[in-house]
């Protein structure tokens, strides 16, 4: 088979170097059925104009050269659409950027082109809460993209659809009341103590069964994820309305550190191995 030339749509999704000039990059490339993750070699020293182009998380048009028989593509030019220099200019941008990279890469490219685009897009203009709740929509919609969220909407027992009010005002429920934030390790590391008072518990997801269910039928225990009625009621907005109305929803310190506990868990279980982006955190 012959040497050929093809270019494609691409993000930049890692950069590392070898050989003290030349780079390894991956780039996710969209397909007609999803994406694929294609490795690629960048040759150039440090003044070279392409290597200037080909940044962590930029898009845009690439140019490769391919040889089937050492099984190798070499970048020969890339346009970019898509910049995001502002990534680069809060901590809090840069370490969700790079959660977002590592995801994709561990999981093949089994996301949506779109998706990744539009959250790297929506970063750039978000403030650092912003950028928290941002993450944590992402990974709800990557977890449905892929198949694997689990059902929080029936009752895995009974079958019943469980309402974003239920376990409101309940007394003795338990839930989670520890707002951790990013720095706080990955989700094997993340406490899951509870104190009292706390809000209602909504629903309940069991690891083990991977299944939610109601509070009626399950009680929150130091094995499953609780859910209050405001962090359930934020998954389905994420779920069932448009991107902007969720977007501008707030969240409470409690609601956030239960859907962090459980979006982290769920991510790296789809990843099949933690994420050092989770474990380090950015502060």
């Amino acid at each position: 088979m012959s040497n050929r030339s093809w270019n494609t749509e691409a993000l930049v999704l890692s950069v590392s170097s070898f050989n003290s000039d030349h780079r390894n990059v991956s780039l996710l490339v969209p397909q007609e059925h999803g994406c694929t993750i294609v490795p690629a070699t960048l040759f150039g020293g440090a003044r070279s104009k392409l290597r200037g182009m080909v940044a962590a998380y930029q898009s845009g048009k690439v140019w490769l050269y391919s040889n089937p028989i050492k099984n190798s593509n070499k970048i020969t030019d890339f346009s970019v659409s898509a910049y995001r220099m502002e990534l680069r200019e809060s901590l809090a941008r840069s370490w969700c950027a790079a959660v977002c990279s590592e995801i994709t890469i561990k999981t093949c490219g089994t996301v949506n082109w779109q998706l990744v685009n539009a959250f790297l897009d929506g970063l750039c203009v978000s403030d650092d809460e912003g950028c928290e709740r941002g993450l944590l929509r992402f990974l709800w919609r990557l977890l449905q993209t892929a198949g694997v969220a689990p059902d929080i909407f029936h009752c895995g027992f009974c079958g019943a659809e469980i309402a974003i009010g239920a376990g409101a005002g309940s007394s003795g429920t338990k839930s989670i009341t520890n707002p951790t934030g990013w720095g706080s390790g990955g989700a094997e590391n993340t406490s899951r103590a509870v104190s009292s008072p706390a809000e209602a518990c909504c629903a309940v997801y069991s690891p083990a069964e991977d299944e939610c269910f109601c509070s009626s039928c399950r009680s929150f225990d130091g094995h499953s994820f609780p859910l209050s009625a405001e962090a359930f009621g934020y998954l389905y907005a994420v779920t069932e309305k448009a991107p902007g109305y969720s977007r501008h929803l707030p969240l409470s310190p409690a609601a956030y550190g239960e859907l962090k506990r459980f979006l982290f868990f769920l991510t790296e279980k789809l990843a099949g191995a933690p994420l050092k982006t989770f474990q380090a955190g950015y502060v």
